[in-house]
């Protein structure tokens, strides 16, 4: 139909180099980002293999000891 697709290889760095953050951090050494939005706290990062998300309403400093405490993998 004359639309065209771009398929882009490793899509998750990419996103996460696109979100717009008012912070960039660290979790366990990787490159993260952290916002809040309407009470919400959001934190991602990416360890190359797996796309990690903590997502609360607890507060900021909570939101990063959860992330802290996420091992590899972990989740299969």
């Amino acid at each position: 139909m004359g639309g065209r697709i771009k398929a882009q290889r490793n899509i998750l760095p990419f996103l996460i180099r696109k979100l717009r953050c008012k912070q960039r951090v660290e979790i366990k050494g990787l490159p993260a980002k952290y916002y809040s939005n309407r009470g919400v706290q959001n934190l991602l990062w990416y360890d190359g293999e797996y796309l990690y998300m903590v997502s609360s309403t607890l507060d900021r400093d909570t939101v990063f000891r959860v992330a802290g405490s996420v091992e590899a993998g972990s989740g299969s």
